[in-house]
């Protein structure tokens, strides 16, 4: 990946924890790492009622569980980190939440902007599937 502007950060899923939090590792430079938990930004507490939780869990973890992410944090003091979390994989299609991320020139899928969309969709894996393999 090439030089990231400030406050974007290379980073990899090390587990999903909330359907709106990940356990992530988070490069900051010269080679130093550290695991923080994110928060997607726009993404509530009470974004998966009790009855849609397993279904939301499932479909991030389908959808980013050990992936390649771009963060973008305002605040890196906050705990969680709440920021946008962009997945830096290729996608299929024109899903909702592809944009380019602040400072880059290529689009990425936004997983907040996706998981609003989502829920919507009832958190239908399908969807995650085709999004991430194509059509079949």
């Amino acid at each position: 990946m090439p030089k990231l502007p400030p406050r974007l950060f290379a980073a990899q899923t090390v587990r999903v924890v909330e359907p709106n939090r990940l356990l992530a590792e988070i490069e900051l430079n010269f080679g130093v790492k550290i695991r923080r938990t994110l928060q997607l930004e726009g993404i509530p507490d009470t974004f998966a009622v009790r009855s849609w939780r397993a279904k939301a869990i499932h479909a991030l973890v389908v959808l980013a569980g050990g992936k390649k992410l771009v963060v973008h944090v305002d605040d890196a003091e906050s705990e969680p980190l709440i920021g946008r979390v962009y997945l830096d994989e290729r996608v299929h299609g024109r899903p909702a939440g592809l944009e380019c991320p602040y400072g880059l020139d290529v689009e990425m899928l936004d997983l907040s902007t996706y998981l609003l969309w989502l829920k919507d969709q009832q958190f239908d894996i399908g969807l995650v599937k085709r999004t991430l393999n194509g059509a079949k």
